[in-house]
């Protein structure tokens, strides 16, 4: 897991530097600055896990020792002739645009090149500057998961354990809007891919009409534990400090907020591969904490962050599996809730 986080950070970088390389040597007459940052990050998580069979009555037990999240983390912003390369991009397509428009669309019409050139600044202005920050964190946890109600409809007696040996895994890539230097705070959007493994009960129940929180809900039947894969793929959203990317600030103080929803899968003998079925996920990252700035030019130095920082995680896959001979229908679930949290320490260097 290591060797493949480090290769894909570097794959990243290498391409990176490959584009500034390629826009330098085309355009010899430009100036292309690069600013960004690199960073790591070391978080001490509690992992507190919590299956879908509750509202049934089982209660399977988990504990989790604490592990040491590790994270990387890197920046970008290449900008030419203080244009930001999305810019660029920008503008190629809007002069191909823009012909068109002088040559078919406004002939004869003496404002035609303002009035675009008008709509194009106002496109300018409200695209601005910002960032691609890619975001990696993985670990490795171990404890067991217990069964000490219920045991009877799994077949197995109360007190049944199994071991809980995974490696966990979060990617970020986003693009963070810079407001300007009146702000703290940068916006962002992107998305988030996140997998695991870890004992989980898979049962069969059978709806009896009542539906809680927009889930079916119903008479457990039977149901079975084993290890299961959850991976989810996200759409997030949020808004976070300019310490994030290692840029000083006068505050001392920073919070991160980000929001994602997206497509979850979990795979086990019973399930089968993902692929199949599909369900829900989605959840929330917060951090708060105290962060601190040295530079050493103008436009670089070293950022510290220390905080603390809660991450809730919700997967459900639901399956229609048939009905009984009353006509009820037979479902099939499997739906997980975790969260992470604990305090972390990151430092980033930004240029």
């Amino acid at each position: 897991m290591v060797n493949r986080l480090l290769s894909a950070l570097a794959c990243f970088v290498c391409l990176f530097f490959g584009v500034v390389y390629d826009v330098s040597a085309d355009e010899g007459e430009q100036v292309t600055n690069i600013s960004g940052s690199l960073g790591g990050e070391a978080w001490y998580a509690w992992w507190h896990s919590v299956g879908g069979l509750e509202k049934h009555g089982v209660n399977l037990d988990y504990k989790i020792k604490p592990s040491v999240i590790w994270g990387t983390h890197t920046s970008m912003n290449l900008t030419r002739d203080k244009t930001l390369l999305s810019g660029i991009v920008f503008d190629y397509f809007t002069s191909k645009m823009e012909k068109e428009v002088n040559q078919q669309a406004f002939q004869g019409n003496e404002n035609s090149r303002d009035t675009y050139q008008e709509i194009k600044a106002m496109i300018d202005q409200r695209i601005g500057d910002g960032y691609f920050h890619l975001k990696m964190n993985y670990a490795h946890f171990e404890g067991e998961l217990t069964l000490t109600q219920y045991g009877r409809t799994f077949n197995v007696p109360n007190g049944t354990k199994w071991n809980l040996d995974t490696e966990w895994f979060k990617a970020d890539a986003l693009y963070l809007f810079d407001l300007g230097v009146n702000s703290n705070m940068l916006p962002g959007v992107g998305l988030r891919y996140i997998s695991y493994n870890k004992p989980e009960a898979t049962s069969i129940f059978r709806d009896n009409g009542t539906v809680v929180d927009g889930m079916v809900q119903g008479d457990l039947i039977s149901g079975q534990v084993m290890e299961t894969k959850f991976k989810g793929y996200y759409l997030a959203f949020g808004i976070l400090d300019k310490s994030t990317i290692g840029m000083p600030t006068e505050s001392l103080f920073f919070y991160d907020a980000l929001f994602y929803v997206g497509t979850a899968y979990a795979e086990n003998a019973k399930i089968g591969k993902a692929g199949g079925n599909t369900g829900i996920g989605g959840g929330f990252e917060g951090d708060v904490g105290i962060k601190y700035s040295y530079p050493f030019t103008k436009s670089s130095g070293i950022t510290g962050r220390l905080g603390y920082r809660v991450l809730y995680n919700k997967m459900s896959e639901y399956d229609e599996k048939g009905t009984d001979a009353s006509g009820n229908d037979i479902w099939r679930e499997t739906t997980t809730v975790d969260v992470w949290h604990g305090p972390f320490v990151g430092v980033i260097l930004f240029f």
